[in-house]
């Protein structure tokens, strides 16, 4: 199954998927507090841009950061950056707790951001290092699922907790100091000389012409970015047909949660009958068909199965671009090219705002859903070409029988 000491493997896939919670804690935790943070912070010029940007700075961080990070890893080993993220994490996140200047607060959201960036990339490095085949399609899949999961249940905590207090929710940043002892005494840093089957690991100067990592990108960069638009716009959007009640917002964006969770839990079966091309060209129909029924959405029942069917294809995105990637990445580049993946996930989450609020500024929320919809269905598209039309730049590399040959390689 998986290569790894016979003190406790069992703890080692719970510590990983654990470990991929921490990344949506960044937003989700402190989320309720933005109000009564722009209300702490009133006299400060600008205070409400500026909380909403506490909210929103770690992603420009992580995007940022996650390159430089993936080299760190390839270079450091991934244990070494894993500890030092945590502890940064714990630190830079508690900040809220005990800092009174709100600009101080944003550098600590900034460092928080890069503790994520290496938190990220390290677990998602150490499943593809310890595992192959269909079990890392698995893992992969529960990594999305489990961080899907997560944002509901920190949401849902920070909430509780900053109707006590807004400073309460930034404590529960700390638990990632519980995680120090655990990474350090169950998880161990793999051997990643080993050669594997169709990636040479020496062939460092051409693996970036291959179309297959462009692909990959492009699609992380665009599925985050249209995936933001739905807790970003439909709380307003909502409003435009007469649903004036917060709560509902969030119960309506709760459905795409819990789909995306369902069917990244269900990746490695979906993998087995269908290419990374084609799971992609899939996933961008049905978000098309979901935004384009939000678009001429006039009820609310509307809106929310559009979107529960939209989290259908939301929740295959991170999994299978994680998924391709690690197939196609030598073990020596394989950080490097998971921070580059990081990088175009967040910075889509980060610039989504940006790119839509001039949409909406002119013509309404309901028209950009439309063009978003247009959008995804040309994407959606192209992937079907790129599915069917034989590519040798793009050929997936490895199948997963390859994978298991070269896992027995390396126990």
């Amino acid at each position: 199954m998986v290569a790894v000491p016979d003190r406790q493997p069992s703890i080692i896939p719970i510590l990983l998927l654990t470990l991929s919670t921490l990344t949506v804690m960044a937003g989700a935790i402190i989320a309720p507090s933005l109000p009564q943070m722009s209300t702490v912070f009133a006299d400060v010029p600008g205070a409400v841009f500026l909380s909403k940007l506490i909210l929103s700075l770690p992603a420009l961080f992580i995007g940022l950061a996650a390159p430089f990070i993936g080299y760190v890893l390839d270079y450091y080993g991934r244990i070494r950056v894993l500890l030092f993220s945590l502890v940064l994490y714990g630190l830079a996140g508690s900040s809220g707790v005990y800092l009174d200047n709100i600009y101080l607060l944003l550098i600590g959201r900034g460092l928080l951001g890069i503790a994520v960036a290496g938190i990220m990339t390290g677990a998602t490095a150490l499943i593809a290092d310890y595992y192959a085949g269909g079990e890392r399609n698995r893992l992969l899949g529960r990594q999305s699922m489990f961080m899907a999961l997560g944002g509901v249940l920190f949401l849902s905590a920070g909430g509780m907790l900053a109707d006590w207090h807004w400073r309460a929710p930034f404590m529960i940043y700390l638990v990632a100091m519980l995680l120090v002892w655990p990474v350090f005494r169950f998880l161990y840093e793999p051997d990643r000389s080993v050669p594997r089957h169709g990636a040479n690991n020496t062939d460092s100067a051409g693996f970036v012409f291959r179309l297959g990592y462009p692909a990959i990108f492009f699609a992380a960069f665009v599925g985050m970015a249209l995936f933001y638009m739905i807790p970003i716009q439909i709380p307003f959007y909502l409003k435009t047909i007469g649903v004036l009640e917060n709560r509902y917002a969030g119960f309506a964006i709760m459905a795409t949660t819990v789909s995306s969770a369902m069917v990244a839990g269900q990746y490695q079966r979906i993998r087995r009958r269908l290419s990374f091309v084609q799971i992609f060209a899939l996933a961008f129909a049905i978000i098309a068909l979901a935004y384009l029924l939000i678009s001429r959405a006039d009820r609310y029942a509307i809106v929310v199965t559009a979107l529960f069917f939209g989290g259908m294809g939301f929740g295959v995105f991170m999994p299978n671009a994680n998924t391709w990637l690690v197939s196609l990445a030598p073990p020596a580049l394989r950080g490097r090219l998971i921070g580059l993946l990081s990088m175009c996930f967040f910075l889509g989450q980060f610039l989504s705002p940006i790119i839509t609020e001039p949409i909406i500024q002119a013509t309404s929320i309901a028209h950009l859903f439309e063009l978003a919809a247009e959008f995804m269905g040309a994407v959606a598209a192209l992937y079907l070409i790129m599915a069917f039309v034989p590519n040798p730049l793009l050929r997936e590399l490895k199948s997963d029988e390859d994978d298991a040959a070269e896992q027995k390689l390396v126990e």
